[in-house]
């Protein structure tokens, strides 16, 4: 009975992903555009090795009493606005890795910031509640983005057997929203083992080339001016 429960939840999610009753617009539509590649460096900013040794160290044991001193140390060496959602991605990224044991064991963490600190390791959940929460302390409007990649594995949607779950943000700076997925920029897992593997190729990634490894279950956070159904996701 549990059984036929959860696949009867499971057909209504995919009903609700699959649906267009729902008003798509892009939310940059009409904004000057703005060059980014010279934020995309594929190099962490220096500021992120100059944490004061007690507050790096303190924000793993204390993440309530650390945290607002490492946001602030983090962006207060500049007034460039970009630099500083970059400088709390790349801080994220170069600390904290992906937990494959958790993910593996279908024991994943509560994805809280203060919880991912403490045990110092996340999924791509934590990652993205850790990124939200920094840079909205920073004064940035961020949103925590519930979607869809592909592949398969212990989270495909079944009966589909394509769609994995998978979470990032999308935050906007200087009156413009931006993507980026901290997960997949911290590194890669090979053989169950995660390493470290800096990118920016997801940091401020452009939404035509991000819609086709990321499905957002809302559809404004696709950032396009035309809709991209989820049979059109698969398709490419």
């Amino acid at each position: 009975m549990k059984k036929y429960i959860f696949l009867l939840l499971q057909c209504c999610l995919l009903n609700s992903i699959y649906s267009q009753d729902y008003i798509h617009a892009n939310w940059n539509l009409g904004k000057d555009s703005v060059d980014i590649i010279v934020y995309q460096t594929n190099t962490p900013e220096n500021i992120i090795y100059t944490v004061p040794e007690e507050v790096q160290k303190g924000v793993f044991s204390e993440p309530l009493n650390y945290l607002d001193q490492l946001i602030e140390h983090l962006v207060s060496w500049t007034n460039d606005n970009f630099l500083k959602v970059k400088s709390i991605h790349d801080w994220i990224v170069c600390n904290i890795p992906y937990d494959v044991e958790a993910y593996n064991n279908r024991e994943i963490k509560i994805e809280q910031p203060w919880i991912t600190l403490r045990f110092r390791t996340a999924v791509c959940g934590g990652y993205a509640k850790l990124f939200e929460y920094m840079v909205k302390k920073a004064g940035f409007e961020c949103y925590y983005v519930s979607g869809y990649t592909k592949g398969r594995g212990i989270y495909t949607i079944q009966p589909v057997g394509v769609f994995v779950r998978h979470a990032w943000n999308c935050v906007k700076i200087n009156d413009i929203w931006y993507l980026v997925d901290t997960t997949w920029n911290a590194g890669y897992v090979n053989s169950n083992k995660f390493t470290f593997l800096y990118s920016t190729k997801y940091f401020l990634a452009d939404p035509s080339i991000f819609i086709k490894r990321h499905y957002p279950q809302s559809p404004g956070f696709q950032l396009l001016d035309e809709y991209v159904s989820i049979n059109d996701f698969r398709n490419m």
